[in-house]
């Protein structure tokens, strides 16, 4: 019986040494699409956006990530200057964990896949009306989903990676906004009449400790 356990541990003792463990950074674009985009609803366009990933690969073949992304801010694309209103902003935090299916041509390869998350969206407005500055702010944070695949270059430890991904966040429904202006806060909801879709274009380095 001993023995059995004895073998047992070793066999995940070396599993565990033999899963390769890295660590990447990635920047590019975020697109908006469909209703996300749309003048008559969500009216978004692009921003820049970065982020970090730790990465698990327990098999040869496949891999596990854990990634977190900053959308800088997406614009209004038909925002017109109305006296008073600054133009508003729309920060997107996405919090991810997928896996890939991984293909390998020497140093080259390419991967699909797909996972979910939790995307934390901030919309955010401010002015002086009548002479009284005002900040209104809403959060909705909700659940999504994504899919994608690569493109990836090894240099040793070193990885270059062009990964694009499509982005479907289930937002749809009410929200909280709230409102402060002279010194008062005021709290109500609002509807958002569509949920958001987005592609990610991304260009990142990743590299792996084992």
């Amino acid at each position: 019986m001993r023995k059995a356990i004895f073998l047992l541990l070793t066999f995940a003792a070396a599993g565990a040494f033999a899963m390769g463990i890295g660590a990447g950074a990635f920047g590019g674009i975020a697109l908006p699409m469909g209703d996300m985009a749309s003048e008559d609803y969500g009216d978004l366009g692009m921003s820049p956006k970065f982020g970090g990933k730790l990465i698990l690969e327990p098999l040869p073949v496949v891999d596990v990530e854990v990634a977190f992304g900053y959308h800088l801010g997406h614009t209004f694309k038909d925002w017109e200057d109305i006296e008073g209103v600054d133009e508003p902003t729309v920060t997107i935090i996405p919090i991810t964990v997928g896996a890939n299916y991984k293909l390998a041509f020497g140093n080259a390869g390419c991967y699909f896949g797909g996972g979910g998350g939790y995307y934390m969206e901030k919309y955010e407005m401010s002015g002086v009306l009548l002479g009284v500055p005002y900040t209104a702010k809403a959060d909705i944070n909700k659940p999504g989903v994504y899919v994608g695949g690569g493109f990836t270059y090894a240099f040793g430890k070193l990885c270059l990676d062009v990964n694009p991904r499509f982005n479907y966040v289930m937002n749809k429904g009410d929200f909280d906004v709230t409102v402060t202006a002279g010194g008062e806060e005021i709290t109500g909801t609002d509807e958002k009449d569509w949920s958001d879709t987005f592609v990610d274009v991304l260009f990142g380095v990743d590299y792996f400790f084992m």
